[in-house]
């Protein structure tokens, strides 16, 4: 099964066989969509969702669903499990 993975700077998708991985000494493993969102989270230490350009920005701000996978999720109702009744001690 492909794996589809999200950038850690921007939240945008990846498309199989796309992108960069960078792995930090500690083990962290990054995942990039450009050079743009790699040089801007390790050399410039700036934060994705403060950029108006990027996914992570509009989901902050209500401007776009998070992902379609969590929609298709929320739209099954959740089911109540019936309570057992306590057992007088």
């Amino acid at each position: 099964m492909v794996i589809k993975r999200t950038c850690s700077f921007c939240a945008g998708e990846i498309e199989p066989g796309t992108g960069m991985m960078f792995v930090k000494k500690d083990g962290v493993v990054f995942f990039f969509c450009s050079t743009a969102c790699r040089r801007d989270l390790l050399e410039m230490g700036r934060v994705g969702h403060r950029f108006k350009w990027t996914r992570a920005y509009k989901t902050k701000k209500g401007l776009e669903k998070s992902r379609p996978a969590v929609e298709e999720k929320a739209a099954v109702p959740a089911t109540k499990s019936p309570k057992a009744p306590k057992a007088a001690a």
